[in-house]
This record gives C-alpha cells, sequence and structure tokens, in this order.
C-alpha cells in the first residue's frame, strides 16, 4: 500500500484507483448523469488524492489512531 501511495505505477495502484472510485460513486447520494462519466471524475478524484499526498496522511491518521 505504501508503495502505491508514494507513487508506484501498476496493477496494484489500477486496482487501488478503482477501488477508491467505486466507493466514491457509490456514496455519492446525490450523483447525477451516467455511471460512466461519474467514475471517471471519481477515478480523477482518487488519483490526485495520491499525487497530493492526501491519501497517505489519512493512512498516517488511521495507523496512529489504531495505536492508540
Amino acid at each position: 500500500m505504501r508503495s502505491v501511495l508514494s507513487g508506484a505505477h501498476g496493477p496494484a495502484r489500477d486496482a487501488a484507483l478503482l477501488n477508491a472510485a467505486a466507493g466514491l460513486v457509490a456514496f455519492d447520494l446525490d450523483a447525477v448523469g451516467p455511471f460512466s462519466e461519474r467514475m471517471a471524475v471519481a477515478l480523477k478524484r482518487a488519483e490526485e488524492s495520491i499525487e497530493s499526498d492526501a491519501a497517505t496522511a489519512v493512512l498516517d491518521r488511521w495507523v496512529a489512531l489504531s495505536r492508540s
């Protein structure tokens, strides 16, 4: 997981991005439009989360909470 969040490309990253995008689409109760368009937008958000280190920050918080 850390390698994906550090920018490694490959099947693990692809799977993580698709999973995150599917989660975003599933929980967007106000979403309108075709599923494929909503997935494309969510995939972009997931990619931006990894590239901006926001995903790493969330993981770090979860790890810290689990150790307290």
